[in-house]
């Protein structure tokens, strides 16, 4: 007890120590803060100088549009000039220089423009306004855009590089005053450094790199002073792979944003890149001042915080110091002192009430210890009862399974004998019974033997009645068969008569036919066709006289086979009369046998029946006997099974009462 008093003794020093945190957490957020600050101070002008770099490159694309758009129109208005078209069509150089050398001069001087060419169809130089001394050079092998404006009739614009330098060029075809193809007409601005000077503004310089047969060279730059960057491995790289790319340059001049991006021509093939530097001065002094600010806010907020620590610190330290001291006297064992701040919300109300339930259950259980003090003194009681009932138990316990061992034995000695008798009797009754049943077999048999007499003798004289039934019966069908053969004569000696009719007819057939033919003959031409009809008649007549001695040979054996018929089914009638009598004579005298072999069979199936009785009851005997030792051995069997449960119960209630005495 002295231990956890010392424990939960209150601490001075939580004040401190909650206001030093809040004090450090208050820090560590405000310089998280700050930090995020810087961070996103920093991504924002990254993404400011960026967009810088990109509004650059937008404004040098967007001015090389312009440039393209205007030498286009420049050279469409001139092109659709009658004066040129005829002199272009006529080859006259001087009256096309006259036509447009003026207006050179006058755009050259208001807009700039310092290239103006006429060509031939064939790309070959007809006319070079701003040097006239300079024509005929073949220009096809080099001057795409030329080349395919005269192939495709089309107008074009961009850039392109030629003999003078890389420029904004604007070229369009050329008909002559017949309409037909005459050659091409182009109107060009050089881009050099009053070109790229005219872009510069708010420290965003401007450089464009071409590669020459040199090597990479600088063809223009927006001021005189920009070191030339020609060496720098990254152009090559850019006009290799088309990528932008934006880096940091730090030099003499203080340090640049730099974006290296590539310039394609008329057709979208890569053959320049252009550098844009943004002067990084004007974005690092704001950046500075962010920052500045940033510290700033952060030394505010830490002060603030410190002192905020400081009041939530105390604040928060006194119910917790209250909280210790009541632990410390509940340690020491003083369970009666009251609980403060437990109607508080927060965690320090939480804790409180914990407390209090924490005090509740150590006086719960300083009161339950009370009455288990109690308790134990009645089990001792209540115990010390137990052992003397435990005692008087074992000795009832004792003299009765001792009983009952005695009655199991006696009860299993006389099991014994009844098994000993119904064995016995079992034996002289299955001796009986099979002398019974031997009995009751032969006279089965006996019986069987005369009843089977009995059905033989029967069934003979069935039979011979059926014989002699049979016999009538085939004596009435031998007498319709005689009629039908008598019949069958006469029908077939009517046959005879029409078979003798049909060859009558045959040979006036034949006579008809033999006269059609010779009436035929007589017709000539007009007759084959009936004396092919009269042939084959003839044929056919032949044909049914052979037929017809045929049927009769026939009939007349029909007639010789009746009379043979005739005189067999009178002999058989003859038998069959015969076989009746005969017939009916056995039959008087089965009857007679029938009847007595029926009185010996009545008289042995009594026997049988009885025999069949006594066999019975000796099976019922023996049944009887079989169960009597069966229930000998079950009572046998049942007098050790309560021996030995006896035994196993005698040792239980030694083993239940030792473990009770432990």
């Amino acid at each position: 007890m002295p231990a956890l008093a010392v424990r939960f003794a209150p601490s001075r020093s939580l004040a401190g120590r909650l206001s030093l945190s809040i004090a450090l957490l208050v820090a560590v957020v405000s310089l998280v803060q700050s930090v995020v600050q810087g961070r996103l101070i920093e991504g924002v002008i990254n993404r400011a100088e960026q967009e810088t770099l990109a509004q650059a490159e937008a404004s040098f694309h967007t001015t090389l549009g312009v440039h393209a758009r205007e030498v286009r129109s420049v050279a469409e208005t001139l092109g659709s000039l009658i004066r040129v078209r005829t002199a272009l069509a006529g080859g006259d150089r001087p009256q096309m220089l006259q036509v447009l050398g003026p207006v050179f001069k006058s755009l050259q001087a208001r807009t700039g423009i310092s290239q103006m060419q006429v060509h031939t169809p064939d790309v070959h130089s007809f006319l070079r306004v701003n040097k006239p001394e300079q024509f005929g050079d073949d220009l096809s092998g080099f001057r795409h855009m030329l080349v395919q404006v005269n192939r495709d009739k089309v107008s074009l614009q961009g850039l392109e590089d030629g003999v003078s330098g890389l420029a904004v060029r604007g070229a369009v075809p050329v008909p002559g005053p017949d309409d037909r193809h005459a050659g091409s007409l182009e109107v060009g601005f050089l881009i050099e450094d009053a070109f790229l000077a005219g872009l510069r503004r708010d420290g965003v310089d401007f450089e464009l790199y071409a590669p020459r047969k040199d090597g990479l060279r600088r063809l223009a730059a927006s001021s005189a002073g920009l070191a030339d960057s020609s060496a720098d491995p990254a152009l090559p790289a850019v006009l290799k792979d088309g990528t932008r790319r934006i880096t940091l340059s730090a030099g003499d001049n203080g340090s640049h944003d730099v974006l290296l991006a590539p310039v394609s021509d008329y057709s979208g093939k890569i053959i320049a890149v252009l550098k844009v530097s943004a002067d990084r001065a004007r974005y690092a002094a704001e950046e500075r001042d962010a920052l500045m600010q940033a510290v700033l806010s952060f030394a505010v907020a830490a002060l603030a915080g410190g002192c905020v620590a400081i009041l939530l610190g105390r604040a928060m330290a006194a119910p917790i110091l209250r909280l210790t001291g009541r632990l410390g006297g509940m340690a020491a064992g003083d369970l009666d002192g009251a609980v403060q701040d437990t109607n508080r919300r927060d965690e320090i109300g939480r804790a409180a009430v914990a407390v209090a339930d924490l005090r509740g259950t150590l006086q719960a259980d300083r009161d339950h210890q009370a009455e288990r003090a109690a308790e134990q003194q009645d089990r001792l009681r209540h115990a010390a009862q137990i052992q003397a009932a435990i005692e008087a138990f074992e000795q009832a316990a004792a003299g009765s399974m001792d009983r009952v061992s005695a009655a199991s034995a006696a009860l299993r000695d006389t099991a014994g004998v009844m098994t000993g008798v119904a064995a016995r009797t079992g034996t002289e009754a299955e001796a009986v019974s099979a002398s019974v049943q031997e009995m009751s077999s032969r006279s089965a048999v006996i019986s069987a033997a005369a009843e089977e007499l009995c059905s033989s003798i029967s069934g003979i004289t069935t039979q011979i009645d059926a014989s002699a039934e049979k016999a009538a019966g085939a004596d009435a069908e031998a007498a319709r068969a005689g009629t039908a053969a008598a019949s069958l004569a006469g029908s077939v000696g009517r046959i005879g008569e029409v078979t003798g009719l049909i060859s009558a007819i045959a040979s006036q057939t034949n006579l008809l036919a033999l006269n059609a033919t010779i009436e035929a003959a007589r017709a000539g031409d007009a007759g084959k066709g009936f004396a092919v009809v009269a042939g084959e008649v003839k044929a056919l007549a032949a044909q049914t006289a052979e037929a017809t001695l045929q049927i009769n040979t026939h009939i007349h054996d029909v007639e010789g086979s009746t009379q043979e018929v005739l005189r067999t089914i009178d002999a058989v009638r003859q038998v069959i009369i015969e076989s009746g009598e005969i017939a009916r004579t056995v039959s008087q005298t089965m009857d007679e046998q029938t009847a007595a072999t029926a009185e010996i069979t009545r008289n042995i199936t009594e026997a049988s029946d009885r025999t069949a009785d006594a066999a019975r009851m000796m099976a019922d005997v023996e049944r009887a006997a079989v169960e009597a030792r069966a229930a000998a051995e079950t009572v046998e069997t049942a007098a050790r099974t309560m021996e030995e449960e006896a035994g196993v119960l005698r040792r239980l209630i030694q083993t239940f009462i030792g473990e009770v005495r432990r």
